[in-house]
Protein backbone atom coordinates (compact mmCIF):
# COMPACT_ATOMS: atom_id res chain seq x y z
CA UNK A 1 0.00 0.00 0.00
CA UNK A 2 1.05 3.29 -0.71
CA UNK A 3 2.28 5.89 1.91
CA UNK A 4 2.32 9.31 2.55
CA UNK A 5 3.68 11.14 5.61
CA UNK A 6 3.22 14.78 6.45
CA UNK A 7 4.98 16.46 9.58
CA UNK A 8 1.94 17.53 11.83
CA UNK A 9 1.36 21.22 11.85
CA UNK A 10 3.32 21.72 8.25
CA UNK A 11 1.45 23.84 6.35
CA UNK A 12 1.18 26.06 3.85
CA UNK A 13 3.03 23.53 1.48
CA UNK A 14 1.17 21.62 -1.71
CA UNK A 15 0.89 17.66 -1.46
CA UNK A 16 0.94 16.79 -5.33
CA UNK A 17 -1.64 13.68 -6.62
CA UNK A 18 -0.95 12.18 -9.89
CA UNK A 19 -4.42 10.29 -10.69
CA UNK A 20 -3.86 7.31 -12.64
CA UNK A 21 -5.74 4.48 -14.68
CA UNK A 22 -5.07 1.19 -13.80
CA UNK A 23 -2.87 0.90 -16.99
CA UNK A 24 -0.31 3.41 -15.30
CA UNK A 25 -1.90 6.57 -17.72
CA UNK A 26 -2.77 9.58 -16.22
CA UNK A 27 -6.46 9.94 -15.57
CA UNK A 28 -8.00 13.23 -17.63
CA UNK A 29 -9.32 15.06 -14.78
CA UNK A 30 -11.04 17.27 -17.34
CA UNK A 31 -14.50 18.23 -15.81
CA UNK A 32 -14.22 16.26 -12.90
CA UNK A 33 -14.16 17.26 -9.02
CA UNK A 34 -11.11 15.63 -7.05
CA UNK A 35 -12.01 15.38 -3.39
CA UNK A 36 -9.43 13.89 -0.76
CA UNK A 37 -11.19 11.46 1.91
CA UNK A 38 -9.48 10.37 5.04
CA UNK A 39 -10.93 7.86 7.51
CA UNK A 40 -9.21 6.24 10.87
CA UNK A 41 -11.00 2.52 11.15
CA UNK A 42 -14.06 2.40 8.55
CA UNK A 43 -14.47 3.97 5.37
CA UNK A 44 -17.61 5.14 5.44
CA UNK A 45 -16.64 7.23 9.33
CA UNK A 46 -14.83 10.08 6.82
CA UNK A 47 -12.80 12.27 9.40
CA UNK A 48 -11.61 14.65 7.13
CA UNK A 49 -12.56 15.49 3.32
CA UNK A 50 -10.85 18.18 1.29
CA UNK A 51 -11.66 19.01 -2.81
CA UNK A 52 -8.17 19.13 -4.10
CA UNK A 53 -7.39 21.96 -6.74
CA UNK A 54 -6.37 20.43 -9.94
CA UNK A 55 -3.10 21.79 -11.60
CA UNK A 56 -3.15 20.03 -15.04
CA UNK A 57 -6.63 18.03 -15.90
CA UNK A 58 -5.04 16.40 -19.34
CA UNK A 59 -1.99 14.56 -17.25
CA UNK A 60 -4.03 13.61 -14.09
CA UNK A 61 -2.43 16.28 -11.98
CA UNK A 62 -4.33 18.08 -8.78
CA UNK A 63 -2.84 19.30 -5.77
CA UNK A 64 -3.60 19.73 -1.89
CA UNK A 65 -2.92 22.98 -0.39
CA UNK A 66 -2.40 21.97 3.29
CA UNK A 67 -4.05 24.85 5.69
CA UNK A 68 -4.03 24.81 9.38
CA UNK A 69 -7.23 24.10 9.38
CA UNK A 70 -6.47 20.72 7.75
CA UNK A 71 -3.63 19.89 10.70
CA UNK A 72 -6.18 20.76 13.25
CA UNK A 73 -8.19 18.17 12.25
CA UNK A 74 -6.09 15.94 11.49
CA UNK A 75 -3.64 16.26 14.20
CA UNK A 76 -4.59 14.75 17.93
CA UNK A 77 -3.87 16.46 20.91
CA UNK A 78 -0.73 15.46 22.48
CA UNK A 79 1.08 13.89 19.78
CA UNK A 80 4.18 12.24 20.46
CA UNK A 81 4.80 10.16 17.53
CA UNK A 82 3.24 9.63 14.54
CA UNK A 83 -1.18 9.29 13.68
CA UNK A 84 -1.81 7.10 10.95
CA UNK A 85 -5.46 7.09 8.94
CA UNK A 86 -6.29 5.47 5.51
CA UNK A 87 -6.94 8.01 2.27
CA UNK A 88 -8.25 7.96 -1.09
CA UNK A 89 -9.01 10.58 -3.81
CA UNK A 90 -12.57 10.38 -5.01
CA UNK A 91 -13.45 11.42 -8.63
CA UNK A 92 -16.96 12.79 -9.22
CA UNK A 93 -18.61 14.53 -12.19
CA UNK A 94 -21.23 16.82 -10.49
CA UNK A 95 -23.03 14.29 -7.95
CA UNK A 96 -22.12 11.16 -9.59
CA UNK A 97 -18.85 9.67 -8.10
CA UNK A 98 -17.10 7.69 -10.90
CA UNK A 99 -14.20 6.59 -9.24
CA UNK A 100 -11.54 6.46 -6.14
CA UNK A 101 -8.12 5.97 -6.31
CA UNK A 102 -6.58 3.18 -4.40
CA UNK A 103 -6.23 2.94 -0.74
CA UNK A 104 -3.23 4.56 0.81
CA UNK A 105 -1.97 5.22 4.24
CA UNK A 106 -1.66 9.47 5.76
CA UNK A 107 0.68 9.51 8.36
CA UNK A 108 1.13 12.27 10.24
CA UNK A 109 4.49 12.70 12.27
CA UNK A 110 5.05 14.57 15.25
CA UNK A 111 6.92 17.77 14.66
CA UNK A 112 10.20 18.15 16.32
Amino acid sequence: MTQLAIPANDYGEDVPFVIQKPDGTAKDLTGLTATLKVWKNDPATVIFSKTLTITDAVNGKCKWPVVSADMATLVPSGLTNVETYHAEVELTSGSVRLSTTTEFDLTIKASP
